[in-house]
C-alpha cells in the first residue's frame, strides 16, 4: 500500500506541475477572479512553507525552495490582477 501511495503522490505531483504552466500556452484564458483566488492560495501555501523552513521545522527540497523563491512573483501577479479586477 505504501508503494501504491507513493506512486499516486508522484502522479499527483506531475499533475500539479502541469497545472503551473502559464494559462496562455496551455489553456484558454481563466476568469481573472478565479486566477486571483488560485494565486492567493499558492501564495498562502508558499508563505506557510517559508515559515516552516525559517522555523527549522522543515528541510526543503528543490521544488519547495522554488516555491519560496517565487513568492515575490506571486505577490506582483496578485497585485496586477487585483488592479484589473477592481476596474
Amino acid at each position: 500500500k505504501c508503494q501504491r501511495s507513493a506512486a499516486n503522490t508522484k502522479e499527483e505531483s506531475k499533475d500539479k506541475d502541469n497545472n503551473t504552466k502559464s494559462p496562455s500556452t496551455t489553456a484558454p484564458a481563466v476568469e481573472p477572479e478565479k486566477r486571483l483566488r488560485n494565486l492567493q492560495k499558492k501564495l498562502r501555501q508558499s508563505l506557510e512553507l517559508e515559515a516552516k523552513v525559517t522555523a527549522g521545522d522543515l528541510e526543503p527540497h528543490s521544488e519547495q525552495l522554488e516555491k519560496i523563491k517565487n513568492i515575490p512573483m506571486l505577490r506582483a501577479e496578485i497585485s496586477d490582477l487585483e488592479s484589473s479586477v477592481k476596474k
